[in-house]
């Protein structure tokens, strides 16, 4: 999908901006982020590092750059 750019004093066109997909990514990490507050909260420190694993995998999917397509 693509969307307008424009100016940020005047909001004039500046070109053409690509925009992202949508994705679960943001959900599955404040998801395994909410597993490490609960778990340090019940002291269980084992769970609450699974869960930082699982939020740092899960940063890196949603952050991760895809290819480009180039159009035929």
């Amino acid at each position: 999908m693509v969307a307008m750019a424009t100016t940020w004093r005047d909001a004039r066109p500046a070109g053409l901006s690509t925009m992202p997909e949508d994705t679960a990514a943001p959900l599955l990490v404040s998801l395994a982020t909410t597993l490490v507050v609960s778990a340090l909260l019940l002291k269980a420190v084992w769970v609450a590092g699974i869960g930082v694993l699982l939020v740092l995998a899960m940063t890196a999917y949603w952050l991760w750059p895809e290819p480009r397509k180039v159009p035929a």
